[in-house]
């Protein structure tokens, strides 16, 4: 009985191949490849069996900057750039000004990576507080208006 499995099983590797799969690289290339391919495409070539294709794929690199206000110092906003690969997130840089944020930002657009504001929560609260505020009075020294009333 054990003979007729070993030789029905013989059968099946040499029609099929061996069905349990096996890295397509040596334990030393994986550490290469990691670093020469990125993250996603390492993970493809894990899981590709020996002898299967496995086609590059670039990977698609965005950015975010938005601010927040700091819970130390009342008033002051701290922007932050977080880069997105592939659909990861990952935090670039953090607690920075507004002018240090778009040196940030002109930085990435020099090597082709799209950045944009991502609106959060503080930042609609802010727009909404500064289109509620009222109009300053004008002061008498710059109003004009008795130059209407002498010319008439």
């Amino acid at each position: 009985m054990s003979d007729d499995l070993d030789e029905l099983e013989r059968q099946v590797r040499s029609l099929w191949g061996d069905l349990a799969p096996r890295p397509a690289l040596e334990a030393e290339d994986r550490a290469i490849a990691a670093k020469l391919l990125g993250k996603d495409n390492y993970q493809r070539l894990a899981r590709a069996r020996s002898g299967d294709r496995v086609k590059y794929r670039a990977p698609v690199v965005t950015a975010e900057y938005h601010c927040f206000p700091s819970e130390l110092m009342p008033g002051v906003e701290h922007w932050v750039i977080t880069l997105i690969e592939n659909g990861r997130r990952r935090t670039l840089k953090a607690s920075l000004t507004f002018e240090q944020c778009m040196l940030g930002i002109r930085w990435l657009q020099t090597r082709g990576i799209t950045a944009k504001q991502a609106e959060t929560e503080y930042m609609r609260l802010r727009a909404s507080k500064a289109l509620a505020k009222p109009y300053r009075v004008r002061s008498k020294r710059f109003d004009a208006s008795w130059l209407r009333g002498a010319t008439s």
